[in-house]
């Protein structure tokens, strides 16, 4: 944090949440904080919390020293990474991903997706349609957390 010059007591810049803070210090313990673990360092935030806040982007940054427009590029590029902002209210902890790729698409994703949001408390499971997941020879393909499912149906998937 800096002072503005010529006003003291004045704080410039983004102030970091010590309770974030202290539990991604935590979380992260003694792993290196170099730039190559970045998405292993993200991977254990949504883990933990099911999410990525804000405030984890910027405590993250800060024990990693890079910026935090490194950490929030890198976080909100991945689908994987649950990205929420301050008002926002986290997403369930559970996360239905489909696959709406061409090669899904032509093998039913867009009747599995709408099969299962009916089928699917929206408070408590979130189907959320995503772009290629890399199993097209499998398609349909659904990722319920981070486990596969290839040749999914909804039943394979509730």
């Amino acid at each position: 944090m800096k002072r503005t010059r010529g006003k003291k007591g004045r704080i410039t810049g983004r102030v970091i949440d010590q309770t974030a803070f202290a539990q991604i210090k935590e979380l992260i313990g003694d792993e290196p904080k170099t730039r190559d673990m970045l998405i292993e360092h993200l991977h254990k935030i949504q883990d933990s919390y099911h999410y990525i806040s804000n405030r984890h982007i910027m405590a993250l940054a800060k024990i990693m020293n890079l910026s935090m427009a490194a950490v929030y590029e890198t976080a909100t590029f991945y689908h994987h990474f649950d990205v929420t902002h301050e008002k926002e209210t986290p997403p369930p902890e559970i996360t239905v991903r489909v696959c709406e790729s061409v090669t899904c698409e032509m093998f039913g994703a867009k009747k599995l997706i709408n099969e299962l949001k009916l089928a699917t408390n929206s408070k408590k499971i979130r189907i959320q349609p995503v772009p290629c997941v890399g199993r097209c020879a499998a398609a349909p393909v659904a990722v319920a957390g981070t486990n596969p499912i290839e040749h999914a149906q909804p039943e394979d998937v509730l």
